[in-house]
This record gives structure tokens, C-alpha cells and sequence, in this order.
């Protein structure tokens, strides 16, 4: 039974019909802050707790049921340190229905407290690179797609015919530059997913599935890749 105690990665408690500690697993003198074994024995379990009424709640408890999980509560050590624990209690009774002994597992929530504070810390970090995000999209990224459209009608209006709507490379250049902002567009919108409501609408899935294939049509149809000089590898 020893080793078996001693392979435990949670601290253990023994208690007998009293509440008061028959043994301790090294693990649990260490998180209580005792040193050995005879510093715990004996002590009633109402001790441990930072407040003692919660303990009196769960012996309470545990004289309904015959088992407790995953309770929490505020432990104090012997030198006033007290620290968030899970724990869980199970009670053995004879064939009388009268309880002789319970055990009490006993786990330190200290990391775990200290990951949720890390993980808020980087949260409120990505929120900050959010915003950070969304200001460069929406000003040093949209400023210069506008300019570079602008000037697009700028050369086709001073370059006429040459330039005309006509010519397939003006298009791709204007294609790709309003493509461009609408995906810094969608970029805003999916950053703030979550922090209002979402505006929701039918959609015809039938003319998506229809405009894809439209746009695939080279790729889906004929000899594998479209040759350099078709229309579709210009896109």
C-alpha cells in the first residue's frame, strides 16, 4: 500500500471516522507545508482550510454521499501561505452503514491559476496586435490600392486608345487591385468576429457553385493546366 501512495502524482490524505488525518502522502505534506509524517497525523481536517466553515460544509456533504469530485477551496499551510486546491473526497462504510475511514485527493490549481493569467496577458496582447492590425489595413494598405486604381483611369484617360477598357492587361491590374481590397475588407470584418452580432442572409449556392466553376473552367476542363498565353493564366 505504500508504494502504491508513494506513484501518486496528487497529494493524499487518509482520515479516519473523525476527520482527523491517519496519513499523508509526501506530495501532500509537501503542498500543506509539513516536513513529515507525525506533523500531520492527528490533525482534523477543518486545520487545512483557510476557512474552516467550508470544510464543516463538505463533511456535511460527504455525510449525504458517499463520494465527492473536483471540489475547490482555499488551503493554508502552517506558515499562513494559502494556495486554490481541487480535490476529492471518497468515504469507506462497513456493512452497517456507519463510516470508518475516507480518502481525500488533493490537487495544487497554483499552475493552472498561473497558465489563465499567462493566457489572458496574450490575449489582451492579440486583441492590442488586432487593432494594430485592423489600422493597417484600413489606412496604410487601403491609401495606396485607392492611388494605384486612381491612377489606372488616370493612364487609360490620358492613353486612349492604347490603353483602352479593352486591353486585357488594364483589367487584370484593375482586377487584382479591387480583389486586393476586398480582401482587406473581409481581413476587418473577421477581426471583429465576436464582438457583435452577425448579420446573417440567404445565400443561392447554386450560382457560388456556378461563378467557381466558371473561374475554374480552364483548370476543370480540357488538358490539365492552362497554357501561359490563355486568358485564365494571365489571373
Amino acid at each position: 500500500m505504500e508504494n502504491i501512495i508513494s506513484l501518486l502524482v496528487d497529494g493524499l490524505l487518509v482520515l479516519n471516522a473523525d476527520n482527523c488525518i491517519e496519513i499523508g502522502n509526501d506530495i501532500s505534506l509537501k503542498m500543506l507545508g509539513f516536513s513529515t509524517p507525525s506533523e500531520i497525523k492527528g490533525k482534523h481536517i477543518t486545520s487545512l482550510y483557510a476557512y474552516p466553515g467550508n470544510a464543516e460544509k463538505i463533511i456535511r456533504l460527504m455525510g449525504m454521499n458517499s463520494h465527492l469530485y473536483n471540489c475547490e477551496d482555499t488551503f493554508i499551510t502552517p506558515y499562513g501561505q494559502s494556495f486554490l486546491c481541487s480535490y476529492s473526497c471518497l468515504q469507506f462504510r462497513n456493512p452497517d452503514g456507519v463510516t470508518f475511514s475516507k480518502i481525500i485527493l488533493l490537487r495544487d490549481l497554483t499552475d493552472k491559476m498561473i497558465a489563465e493569467q499567462k493566457i489572458s496577458v496574450y490575449t489582451k496582447r492579440l486583441n492590442a496586435s488586432t487593432d494594430q492590425l485592423k489600422y493597417l489595413a484600413s489606412h496604410e494598405l487601403t491609401a495606396p490600392l485607392q492611388a494605384i486604381y486612381n491612377l489606372i483611369l488616370w493612364l487609360q484617360e490620358d492613353t486612349r486608345p492604347s490603353l483602352s477598357e479593352e486591353n486585357i492587361n488594364i483589367h487584370i491590374v484593375k482586377d487584382r487591385v479591387t480583389r486586393f481590397g476586398f480582401l482587406i475588407n473581409d481581413l476587418l470584418k473577421y477581426s471583429t468576429v465576436g464582438q457583435s452580432g452577425l448579420n446573417t442572409s440567404a445565400v443561392d449556392l447554386y450560382t457560388i457553385v456556378t461563378d467557381v466553376t466558371e473561374m475554374l473552367s480552364d483548370y476543370l476542363v480540357g488538358s490539365g493546366m492552362p497554357s501561359s498565353n490563355s486568358h485564365a493564366a494571365r489571373y
